[in-house]
């Protein structure tokens, strides 16, 4: 088994923006992956799509050709991800290690700048 440091910055980078939303209330049922093609090489995208809206966070890009390998190792960290196979402090120290929790705040401005309401306000969060 891939060990969680080992996966691309790519695939941490989106793991770490789908858990601040997550981390905001946020359900996973409105919070995506999925890239789109800029300028001849795809764009890796958290979106949140949820109250008639969205929120786009690059979070790196993959050359065409490794495209595929990308797709591969993203599928090995859910499977894995799913599975309980990284240990939970791997996965904070992760977390913290990111620019997202250091600027929750700057995060949490953009995202009612665009006029989400943040289920944690409404006491969605634990």
């Amino acid at each position: 088994m891939k060990k969680l440091g080992e996966y691309s910055k790519e695939i941490q980078s989106v793991w770490v923006a789908h858990e601040a939303l997550l981390r905001l209330g946020f359900s996973s049922d409105d919070v995506y992956v999925s890239c789109h093609e800029e300028n001849k090489k795809e764009v890796l995208d958290c979106r949140l799509l949820t109250q008639d809206k969205d929120f786009i966070i690059n979070c790196g890009i993959i050359e065409d050709e490794k495209f595929e390998d990308f797709v591969e190792e993203w599928k090995s960290f859910v499977k894995n991800y799913n599975g309980n196979e990284f240990l939970e402090e791997e996965l904070v120290a992760l977390f913290d290690s990111w620019p997202f929790p250091q600027s929750m705040w700057f995060f949490v401005m953009a995202l009612t700048a665009k006029g989400f309401i943040l289920p944690c306000a409404q006491g969605g969060c634990n």
